[in-house]
């Protein structure tokens, strides 16, 4: 007795990735970090040979600070808090 809701249901694997990237031009080396979504049910020569199966969704908020607090654990938990809150903006929207 198969499960009506689940039947002919394909499980498709979602790839999330981002990097740093610095803009020089017209923005004073400013650092942006976009996340990119792909699925995983495409083969990897394909994948590796067109871009357009990666796309840009969204921006993370890096937030910035000086030297003296970069390292202190308040500065550090801020900062987890807004990337798991960007995460969770971005993705429900999808």
């Amino acid at each position: 007795s198969e499960d009506q809701m689940t039947a002919g249901v394909t499980l498709i694997p979602i790839i999330l990735s981002s990097d740093k990237t610095t803009v020089l031009v017209a923005t004073g080396q400013t650092d942006y970090y976009p996340l990119y979504l792909s699925i995983r049910n495409v083969c990897n020569t394909i994948h590796c040979a067109h871009c357009s199966v990666v796309v840009l969704i969204g921006f993370l908020a890096m937030p910035k600070t000086t030297r003296e607090h970069a390292s202190s654990s308040a500065f550090r938990n801020f900062k987890r808090q807004l990337f798991h809150s960007s995460l969770t903006c971005i993705l429900c929207l999808l």
